[in-house]
């Protein structure tokens, strides 16, 4: 990671994360301090209310007469100044932290403007990249900003899924709120379902969903499906277990749901498919405590929808990450050798010549990069296209169209390949289609 990168992450830290804990946010933090106010309040209005039913009682007829003296009413009268005080108290301490933490914040996101954005203000990007996105391309940007959303937040709308009723609804609501197009909201729906469902612990719909998949004949990774399935049994008897069914019952729903073909699919996960369902039915077996339950409950959710996510993207020939997020994390991770290529450019005096790729090479992590369905030509150094296409010789190296004219002298003469002793002519050539998996 460059320098400017874990300087953002640096000062982000430090804007986000509370000076004296951590590991919570200062919206955190104020929000669980909300939460002691609160039960604060409940608990001096309930004290407020016995005090009220009090003085009530001593001023009833029945009271005045075996009471005799005052004693009693001023009793009454200083626990209520007492309550009062300390309503006062609690108050002036939640006020004073809550302004305490915005406080905080406001000093921190100063710094942070100072520290971190105004390094990536030192210079204009456009300054140093003339090929700008024109207005036809704008519609692709849109639609991506679009798939991102509907890729990442459909499961966590304002709206509940139920029926017809349910998808309509949240068709309207992102055209009507962000003006993303049905076809794109319509993709990610069915997943948006099942995620919902899963959060909620209903593993139902998602099981539904693998069968429909697998009876299509469809299903192009029986190791995945088995695995999101075996998940999905797991969480399920572990609910069971934490919403305090019987252990006869959790062992019943193991042997009986569990389907055979799983526990034997591979020796590689057989072996751990049997030994997780062997130590939960041990334990419920010996009437012994699973030791977090909820942090193992929640751990399952999530590898289920991990996978289910991974698997419906794939059978549907989806990108797993969203586009968005791709190409916004390659910009964050190449800014460092555009502000490289700046100084460069400045004491060089040097331009940018080329239009569709850039000057100097960026180091990417393999899953940003591994897919890119780009390929440069090693002869000519420049990137195919529909004009210049890619073609493969006798041996199997990969050149241009145009070098491969070159070489051949426009299909006149045999050549030899630029990486290796073969020899070949234009006729054992054929064109490279690539295709992303």
């Amino acid at each position: 990671m460059s320098k400017l990168l874990n300087n953002l992450q640096k000062e982000y830290d430090k804007l986000y994360y509370s000076q004296d804990t951590p590991n919570a946010s200062n919206l955190q933090k104020c929000l669980k301090e909300t939460h002691e106010f609160k039960n604060q309040l409940k608990k001096l209005k309930a004290h407020l209310n016995k005090n009220i039913q009090d003085q009530e009682h001593l001023i009833s007829p029945q009271a005045n007469e075996k009471a005799g003296t005052p004693t009693s009413d001023e009793k009454i009268s200083k626990k209520r100044t007492l309550i009062q005080d300390k309503l006062n108290k609690t108050v002036k301490s939640w006020n004073h932290s809550i302004k305490k933490q915005s406080k905080f914040t406001h000093q921190q996101y100063g710094k942070f403007n100072k520290n971190a954005l105004n390094q990536l203000k030192n210079f204009d990007l456009d300054e140093i990249y003339k090929n700008k996105i024109s207005k036809d391309k704008i519609q692709f940007i849109d639609e991506a900003i679009g798939f991102h959303i509907a890729r990442y937040n459909i499961e966590s709308l304002p709206v509940e899924y139920d029926g017809k009723d349910g998808e309509s609804n949240i068709l309207s609501y992102l055209q009507n709120v962000y003006g993303i197009d049905n076809s794109t909201t319509y993709i990610f729906l069915k997943m948006g379902q099942i995620v919902y469902d899963l959060n909620h612990y209903k593993c139902d719909s998602c099981l539904e969903w693998i069968n429909t998949i697998e009876h299509s004949g469809d299903s192009s990774n029986c190791t995945v499906n088995c695995d999101l399935k075996f998940e999905l049994y797991i969480l399920n008897g572990l609910n069971m277990i934490k919403n305090n069914e019987s252990s006869f019952d959790v062992c019943k729903y193991f042997y009986k749901n569990i389907p055979q073909e799983i526990m034997i699919s591979q020796e590689t996960i057989k072996s751990s498919y049997t030994q997780t369902v062997t130590q939960i039915t041990l334990k419920l077996m010996l009437e012994q405590t699973i030791e977090g339950l909820d942090a193992i409950i929640e751990e399952r959710l999530r590898s289920c929808i991990n996978i289910f996510t991974k698997e419906y993207c794939l059978h549907n020939r989806l990108s797993i990450d969203s586009p968005l997020f791709l190409i916004v994390l390659s910009g964050i991770i190449s800014f460092q050798y555009f502000i490289k290529y700046n100084q460069i450019r400045a004491l060089s005096h040097v331009g940018w010549t080329t239009e569709n790729e850039l000057p100097f090479d960026v180091d990417l992590p393999d899953f940003l990069s591994h897919f890119h369905p780009v390929f440069i030509c090693p002869v000519l150094k420049e990137e195919t296209t529909k004009e210049n296409p890619p073609y493969s010789l006798a041996c199997h190296h990969i050149i241009s169209k145009k070098a491969l004219d070159k070489l051949s002298k426009n299909g006149s003469l045999s050549f030899k390949c630029p990486y290796c002793p073969v020899h070949t002519t234009i006729i054992k050539t054929k064109r490279v289609n690539f295709v992303m998996l």
